[in-house]
């Protein structure tokens, strides 16, 4: 395992440092802007054309974060099965447990060390923060010292449950797409074959996704009309029905991998 992470960070690690510069830049443009539009509208001509152009590259950066390690990350299989090297996968030494396992590790890495920086950055440079919390009249440090005692004291246990909920979807992710990937190449040689992989992955994320609301509907209990839900506990069951499925589909890759696939 330690040989397949050392090659696996070696060759993706250049990648990774050009990735979070850009991040960097990004954010070095972004927090002096957030800045004057916190403060107030009449500091910026078209306020809000400023602000959706804001809202925009967030919501572009925040999938850049989560499918470019996803999509072209070492955790995706199918970055090497679907191209001409694929027939190395099967020569190699390794076992594909070990190989699968350390590839998805290296790309968890990579979608952490991208997504972490990028939430400061956010919370920093969003001058929706006045909109979003209907304090207008407030500056812009104190907008900003409200939002990390919301999420670091009075919801800790709520960014705490985000923060795991959001690796175990990752994981569970990476399993789903290299899952289709296998399932690719072990029976899907058609020309529908796009198609097919979409509508595989759509049926594999909606039954993690439907199982997880029904076991909320059954393990929570109700609410009484008007009274939040209780957060924490329904993300830690959707964060243990990602990791069930993840495992889950793992065990099937492996053995489609080791029994129906060929190149």
């Amino acid at each position: 395992m330690i040989s397949v992470l050392r090659q696996e960070w070696k060759a993706r690690k250049h990648t990774i440092a050009l990735v979070s510069a850009a991040l960097f830049i990004c954010a070095a443009i972004g927090l002096p802007l957030g800045t004057l539009g916190a403060d107030s509208e009449s500091r910026l001509p078209f306020y809000g054309l400023f602000v959706a152009l804001l809202v925009i590259s967030a919501l572009l950066t925040v999938g850049c974060v989560f499918f470019l390690p996803l999509l072209k990350g070492a955790g995706n299989i199918g970055n090497d099965l679907l191209s001409d090297r694929g027939y190395l996968l099967l020569s190699l030494p390794k076992q594909p447990v070990v190989l699968f396992a350390g590839k998805m590790i290296i790309g968890l890495a990579e979608f952490l060390i991208y997504a972490v920086p990028v939430f400061f950055y956010l919370t920093f440079s969003m001058p929706l923060a006045g909109i979003l919390h209907s304090a207008a009249s407030k500056s812009y440090g104190e907008l900003i010292r409200k939002i990390y005692y919301s999420i670091f004291i009075e919801q800790f246990n709520v960014t705490i449950s985000v923060f795991f909920t959001a690796i175990a979807f990752f994981i569970f992710a990476q399993t789903v797409v290299n899952l289709v990937v296998v399932l690719y190449r072990s029976f899907m040689r058609t020309r529908k074959a796009s198609f097919l992989m979409i509508v595989f992955t759509f049926i594999a994320v909606f039954i993690a996704l439907k199982t997880a609301e029904l076991l909320s509907e059954l393990i929570i209990p109700p609410v009484p009309d008007n009274a939040p839900m209780p957060a924490d506990i329904l993300l830690l069951l959707f964060t243990g029905c990602f990791v069930v499925f993840s495992a889950l589909y793992f065990f099937i890759t492996i053995l489609l991998f080791e029994r129906k696939v060929e190149i």
